[in-house]
């Protein structure tokens, strides 16, 4: 008995107080109730916050509403739509016609160089042809190259106020007008012949309208000679009379030697020709700009 009350005095008189002390599982479960209420807390508090927040903003912002439109507004509008694309559509058959107006202008145009072309063509390898020819002839010629007119260089063809064709010149016609022919009325070139044409000029003694009769007749006293000689009826039956055609100038194409008027060389013939189609060419080159 001595030896237990010896005991508790002991414990008593050391000074010592001991504490509780929770042990593993304890503090875990009071982790866990700690978390819990935390997470209790957030979710009840966190969407008046947000909504809070929303709020605020709601309120410092406009809120955008969606305009209303009446049905006569939007009848408007439609119609204005589709006024606007009649006229779009107007515009597009306009466009439309307008390229094809110029497509078919260039295309026009097109064939009348490509025309042009081929009748150049001709006309330059007539030409040449006849140049090669009447080389061959004991008689001067001047030879236009572009325009065709071919006239002779040292014959006088007629006196003063005459038009009685000299034996020189009637010599020089019956030599030249064979080859000439033959050339322009070849199989080669005879369907691109339109006209041949002999014209009558003058010198500058007299008033022009005299001088016009007399150059005038002139071409009428050579074609004349030519018709006679039967050189424009040609072995397949085709009269080239058809083809003549004569032209009096008066004193308008004067032949010019150094400047100055060669009177009795003025009064003579020229020979030149056209082609098929060759005048309307002409024409269009005449009104283009």
């Amino acid at each position: 008995m001595s030896h237990g009350t010896n005991g508790t005095s002991s414990q008593e008189n050391s000074g010592e107080i001991h504490y509780w002390k929770p042990g593993p599982v304890v503090t875990s479960a009071l982790l866990f109730l700690a978390l819990g209420f935390i997470l209790v807390l957030y979710l009840q508090y966190n969407p008046m916050l947000l909504n809070l927040s929303s709020l605020g903003r709601n309120t410092a912002e406009p809120i955008e509403t969606e305009a209303i439109i009446s049905p006569d507004e939007m009848q408007s509008k439609e119609d204005l739509l589709n006024k606007q694309a009649a006229e779009l559509n107007d515009k597009e058959t306009a466009l439309e016609l307008q390229q094809a107006q110029l497509d078919s202008t260039l295309t026009e145009i097109a064939q009348r160089e490509n025309a042009m072309n081929a009748v150049g063509m001709v006309r330059k390898s007539i030409m040449a042809d006849l140049k090669n020819e009447l080389a061959g002839l004991d008689i001067v010629l001047d030879i236009d190259s572009v325009s065709g007119h071919i006239r002779f260089g040292d014959a006088v063809f007629f006196k003063v106020n005459e038009s009685v064709i000299s034996a020189t010149g009637d010599s020089y016609i019956k030599s030249f007008v064979p080859v000439y022919f033959s050339v322009l009325l070849s199989e080669k070139y005879k369907p691109y012949v339109k006209e041949i044409i002999i014209e009558g000029h003058a010198d500058d003694g007299g008033a022009f309208q005299h001088n016009l009769d007399l150059s005038q007749n002139r071409a009428a006293k050579v074609a004349k000679l030519i018709v006679d000689t039967g050189f424009l009826k040609l072995p397949d039956g085709f009269n080239a009379e058809s083809l003549i055609t004569i032209s009096g100038r008066s004193f308008n194409a004067p032949y010019i030697v150094d400047g100055v008027m060669d009177k009795d060389k003025s009064r003579r013939v020229e020979f030149l020709f056209r082609l098929q189609g060759e005048d309307e060419l002409t024409q269009i080159q005449d009104v283009q700009p």
